[in-house]
């Protein structure tokens, strides 16, 4: 038993996710492999085989706090409640776990206010929010270069950084965002694909359920001050009112600028990244249950919690009726099971690659290109859409305030 964990340990000190590993000569390998520029208006970086992928960790960072973001609509709302105004203020609208009692034998039901429920609509703010904030805090973040104002070459959302990291084992899934180089930085915001869309406006029952159980599993456990109960079986989750928290980081030579919706912090008093907690739920009666093995959306939790230095998981465990039955903890390294099938390394050289090759093909200023990856295609391809095009104006996301300020 002992030689067994000594093993998982060694393997894990290998892959140690914020190593820094001196693979600059497999990188340039890697890149002329794996990319292919056609012309100045079309390249591909290919996913596939996977296996190019398989090396160290790409040479990256430590994930650091330097923002937090709340909810406009939670802003909006505080400023008209004085008895709350001021805490708020202080607490930067950050939201707190608040755990009943006892986390064991509860009867919480996901189902309760689903038909009150208004989807989130991805992407109809675009980054706009992340513009905002830079221009707040500009004197922070910026540098003395009219050249290059900010020292991060990308500004996106994690979720676009998830997306592109997954590729290898989301086959079915596609995916598309535009990229924009303006003063030496690349700003990249997602755009919603044709099949996204449908399975927003037409979702099947299933797939609508799960998704609201999601939000709904957070309103029993989360609250908008430290020691408040939680919002309580009568409120109807809203996705739009959650804060976001603003990241730097590093993967290679790129220097990283990032914002995460955050579910919550389990601390009164937030400090650094790991007193946040992720909050999901999924089916069983114990950790035991949970297929880290085989069950790739252990993957996404991977990812999505190691981008932003999250340290702990709060697991609802329910049934097939929506009920959650218990509240356990997961150690995100838990996630790395040793027999697991999908292997991150992969997926973090995958975002590595892709982000290199932004940087080869996409470099006229303050023009779009578009990354796109198909369902079941094997590769990513990034285009330049003429600037006389509609494809150009449809997607050219950054606004004047934004450019006017720099």
């Amino acid at each position: 038993m002992n030689n067994r964990r000594n093993n998982q340990f060694r393997h894990r000190e290998n892959f140690s996710p914020y190593s820094r590993q001196k693979n600059n000569e497999s990188i340039r390998n890697q890149n002329r492999r794996n990319f292919i520029q056609f012309n100045e208006s079309n390249a591909l970086v290919y996913i596939h085989p996977s296996s190019n992928y398989n090396n160290p960790y790409p040479e990256i960072g430590q994930p650091i706090e330097i923002g937090i973001l709340p909810s406009e609509k939670r802003v909006l709302e505080m400023q008209q409640n004085e008895d709350k105004k001021l805490v708020f203020e202080k607490t930067r609208g950050i939201k707190f776990l608040a755990l009943p009692g006892n986390c064991e034998n509860l009867c919480f039901d996901l189902k309760l206010g689903l038909e009150r429920f208004v989807p989130h609509i991805p992407h109809q703010n675009g980054i706009d929010p992340l513009l905002k904030w830079i221009i707040s805090n500009k004197e922070k973040i910026s540098q003395n270069n009219k050249m290059k104002p900010l020292s991060f070459d990308f500004v996106c959302w994690r979720g676009l950084l998830t997306s592109m990291s997954v590729s290898p084992y989301e086959k079915f899934k596609d995916w598309m965002f535009s990229i924009i180089l303006y003063k030496g930085t690349y700003y990249m915001c997602e755009i919603e694909t044709d099949s996204q869309k449908e399975e927003r406006i037409h979702p099947d029952e299933k797939t609508k359920s799960f998704t609201y159980w999601g939000h709904k599993f957070e309103t029993y456990i989360t609250s908008d001050f430290p020691g408040e109960n939680a919002y309580g079986i009568d409120e109807v989750p809203d996705p739009d009112s959650n804060f976001s928290t603003i990241v730097s980081n590093s993967i290679g030579s790129h220097k990283l600028m990032y914002g995460a919706e955050i579910d919550c912090c389990f601390t009164d008093d937030h400090k650094e990244l790991a007193d946040y907690c992720e909050i999901k739920s999924s089916r069983g009666d114990s950790l035991s249950d949970l297929n880290f093995d085989r069950n790739q959306k252990f993957l996404k939790w991977w990812i999505q919690s190691y981008l932003v230095g999250i340290k702990l998981i709060k697991v609802g465990l329910r049934n097939d009726d929506g009920i959650i039955k218990k509240i356990i903890d997961c150690k995100v390294d838990d996630l790395l099971a040793p027999k697991r099938w999908w292997k991150e390394n992969i997926c973090l050289n995958l975002m590595a690659e892709i982000l290199n090759s932004i940087k080869i093909f996409c470099t006229e200023e303050n023009c779009v290109y578009i990354a796109t990856r198909d369902a079941s295609s094997n590769s990513i391809r990034i285009s330049k859409p003429r600037r006389d095009s509609e494809e150009f104006s449809k997607n050219y996301f950054l606004r004047n305030w934004f450019k006017e300020k720099f």
